[in-house]
């Protein structure tokens, strides 16, 4: 992503209702539109949302965000 650094985004990608958030989700291994019918977000906000992640986890796709979440201990 151009003008992207790698964990300089802003903060992570939470719907702010307490539900669970997109990265969650996204571990969980729910689509964008799953994930945007149990939450109140569009598909486009959802992948709009995986972006951001990936940007600030310098990664490309979910398997590589799962794979760096674990091997950062944070999954």
């Amino acid at each position: 992503m151009r003008g992207v650094h790698c964990g300089k985004a802003g903060p992570s990608a939470s719907s702010g209702t307490g539900s669970p958030d997109v990265s969650e989700l996204s571990a969980e291994g729910l689509t964008a539109a799953e994930i945007a019918a149990r939450t109140s977000l569009s598909v486009h906000t959802v992948n709009t949302h995986r972006q951001h992640i990936y940007a600030k986890m310098c990664v490309k796709n979910v398997a590589d965000m799962l794979r760096k979440a674990g091997e950062l201990g944070i999954l």
